[in-house]
């Protein structure tokens, strides 16, 4: 069998992905599955176990353009990139006007989606009526079962950190208990104030854990406000690629941050975390079975004390 998943979007949306990918090839061990992504995360989709092919296009250039302009540019680089793919199944997981168009123009003799569009429907294709407030999970797995496939989660789940990236920060990392910290995101909506982050870290380290700053090179900009209130022990901000990222908060016996990628890879490694909630809905987008790690300021101011009382507790589950 011959399938092509696709999940565009963002770094952590795309982890996300990854306990429903396991799933899938599970139920299908044999099957030849594909996965469509957005160009810049064609190097963390390889990373994968679960995928025998990356497909992926380029994103629109930077520069200002109206947005039916981006949107009609991108579907038809997404087409383009799936235009000679003949499949048994094709399964749209992310169900956005996107990715439903490029999923709808594949041949294939099946084609499910969680997004209701008229292109899916078009192609007779079985397009779920999600609720908004469904998890990715949840949204995933229906959309496989949908597929006829009987696939189910493993709350087990987990992976192991990239022993390439363990090895090049054997000298960088701290040998005591530590604890990573990412103060940025790539939406500024999703940004809790890094100097009250450093508040946090300042505690943690007062107990006696080093503090591991990590991000991109774009979160570097908040470093500076979060360097008003702590020194972290190692700053990694721009510093690491994806193994070396994942190697980093595996290794933590916490993670704390904003909803942002780094969040999902400390859940997916099965590491602790605390990922302040203060745009996106966290019931949809929470890190991989850690509902517990997640604190909402969408509708309110939270505390210092709130974040660090949530980091005790974390701390004082067993890994």
């Amino acid at each position: 069998m011959r399938i092509l998943l696709v999940r565009l979007s963002a770094f952590g949306d795309l982890l996300q992905t990854l306990p429903i990918q396991h799933a899938l090839r599970t139920a299908v061990p044999e099957a030849e599955i594909s996965l469509l992504v957005r160009g810049p995360h064609r190097k963390v989709a390889e990373k994968s176990a679960f995928i025998d092919r990356v497909i992926s296009y380029e994103m629109p250039p930077p520069w200002p353009m109206p947005g039916d302009v981006r949107h009609h540019w991108e579907v038809a680089r997404a087409r383009r990139a799936v235009r000679d793919l003949e499949v048994d199944l094709v399964i749209d997981i992310h169900g956005l006007r996107v990715a439903s168009r490029a999923a709808a123009s594949v041949k294939a003799k099946k084609l499910v989606s969680v997004g209701k569009h008229r292109s899916i429907l078009k192609k007779g294709g079985v397009a779920l009526k999600m609720e908004s407030s469904s998890s990715k999970y949840v949204a995933g797995m229906a959309a496989l079962r949908a597929a006829g496939i009987d696939a189910h989660l493993d709350t087990n789940f987990r992976l192991e950190p990239p022993q390439v990236g363990i090895e090049n920060l054997a000298s960088t990392l701290p040998a005591e208990p530590y604890v990573t910290v990412h103060v940025g995101a790539s939406n500024p909506n999703k940004i809790w104030d890094p100097a009250l982050f450093g508040a946090v870290a300042s505690r943690l380290r007062r107990d006696g854990y080093r503090i591991v700053l990590v991000g991109s090179k774009i979160d570097a900009r908040y470093t500076p406000r979060f360097l008003t209130e702590c020194e972290p022990d190692v700053d990694l901000v721009g510093e690491t690629g994806y193994d070396e990222l994942c190697a980093a908060i595996a290794q933590a016996r916490l993670h704390f941050g904003n909803d942002s990628a780094p969040s999902h890879v400390a859940a997916i490694h099965g590491t602790p975390c605390v990922s302040v909630y203060s745009f996106a809905d966290p019931l949809v987008f929470e890190p991989w079975n850690q509902p517990d790690a997640v604190i909402d300021a969408r509708k309110r101011e939270i505390t210092v004390d709130e974040v660090y009382e949530k980091c005790l507790y974390k701390l004082s589950l067993p890994r």
